[in-house]
């Protein structure tokens, strides 16, 4: 298969089954907008750390995002009482699907236009409203004590894109005043796609990273992914915000491809202990910076 227009060439596939998984999804509603989300972990009104996991273009409850958000919650929870959301911020239509019954470069040809479509009517923030306006509200309702919280993100493909938009928002003053106020902790970037800014927003990945100023972000990209310290801006302009050196903001996974995390087959030996080590790094990175 084709590698979505938001990821690398030669990216992991869309995983073909779903993993069980141990938590529930719950129905959210504000404001006459609805949206799901997958919650794991310790009850709300108790977890004095959350994390919100955006998914990559093929939807909150494809492949391994409720698994991964499972493992990150035993793990964080050997610490600390934490939940750990993946909201549908794609509202029930993700921005790719894999036509199994077409080749390849068929199913392709029929998911851009849609894709291209999908995330250039709207712009960033029609990704963003619904953590916004529905997903944070209703944590704040259900316990969530916004000052004492941990808040923090993991984003896979597309969604590293949206944890970096959604704290740049955070950080502009020009929003809407009735805008609830978030202080996001930290953030985390498996196998991250930022490209989308330049095909949503018109600006370049280097300009967003800037936008976040020393906001603690850490970036896990596969052998595939161009974010390698060294070797990307990117990395370079992380680094010297949050003045660390370049291989502490960017750790490679050399023997994987993009997506290994989100949608890799964990029957696969060597892929599931890449998804372990991944998993272990981030719950290592949230837990130290929150």
């Amino acid at each position: 298969m084709a590698s979505p227009p938001c990821c690398p060439p030669n990216s992991t596939p869309a995983l073909d089954h779903k993993p069980s998984f141990a938590g529930r999804i719950v129905d959210i509603e504000n404001n006459g907008a609805a949206l799901k989300s997958y919650v794991t972990g310790s009850p709300l009104e108790s977890s004095t750390l959350i994390v919100i996991v955006f998914s990559d273009v093929f939807g909150y409850n494809s492949g391994r995002h409720f698994e991964f958000a499972d493992h990150l919650s035993i793990l964080l929870n050997k610490n600390v009482k934490s939940t750990v959301l993946v909201p549908d911020v794609f509202m029930g239509k993700p921005l790719f699907v894999e036509h199994r019954f077409l080749p390849g470069f068929l199913s392709h040809l029929w998911n851009v236009p849609s894709f291209l479509f999908r995330v250039c009517s709207g712009g960033a923030k029609k990704f963003i409203d619904p953590v916004y306006n529905i997903l944070l509200p209703w944590l704040v309702e259900q316990g969530m004590k916004v000052s004492a919280s941990s808040l923090s993100w993991v984003g896979f493909c597309f969604g590293g894109w949206l944890g970096c938009q959604v704290t740049a928002y955070s950080h502009n003053e020009e929003n809407d005043n009735d805008t609830i106020q978030i202080t996001w902790k930290c953030g985390v970037g498996i196998h991250p796609a930022l490209s989308p800014e330049r095909i949503i927003v018109g600006k370049s990945e280097e300009e967003l990273i800037m936008s976040l100023g020393d906001f603690s972000v850490k970036l896990m990209p596969a052998s595939n992914d161009p974010y390698h310290p060294g070797k990307s801006k990117v990395v370079e302009i992380m680094a010297l915000n949050q003045s660390l050196p370049q291989d502490q903001v960017s750790i490679p996974f050399d023997n994987v491809k993009h997506g290994f995390c989100s949608r890799g087959d964990s029957n696969d030996d060597s892929v599931r202990n890449t998804q372990e080590k991944a998993e272990r790094l981030t719950a290592e990175y949230i837990l130290q910076q929150s």
